[in-house]
């Protein structure tokens, strides 16, 4: 896993423990849209999977503290001020 999804996993786990340690049941929102980082071409089968292995280790780890993600679709393309 690249040095920017481990950093992404690891700010993730931070914060379901953070969740967990307050008696949370549910994390909810985009985990991760940083502004103004993108390459400005389409995501490839790498980003894909990147993202994806992070997912899916985030959702792990949650599974282990019983603490819920809820995952928000967020397109910032389409967003407006």
């Amino acid at each position: 896993m690249p040095v920017f999804a481990r950093r992404r996993l690891n700010g993730n786990k931070w914060a379901i423990e953070m969740t967990a340690i307050l008696g949370g049941e549910n994390l909810c929102g985009p985990y991760h849209s940083p502004l103004a980082v993108f390459s400005g071409s389409g995501p490839t089968e790498t980003k894909r999977k990147h993202a994806a292995d992070v997912l899916r280790e985030s959702a792990d780890f949650a599974q282990q503290h019983k603490v819920t993600l809820c995952i928000e679709y967020l397109n910032r393309l389409n967003a407006t001020s």
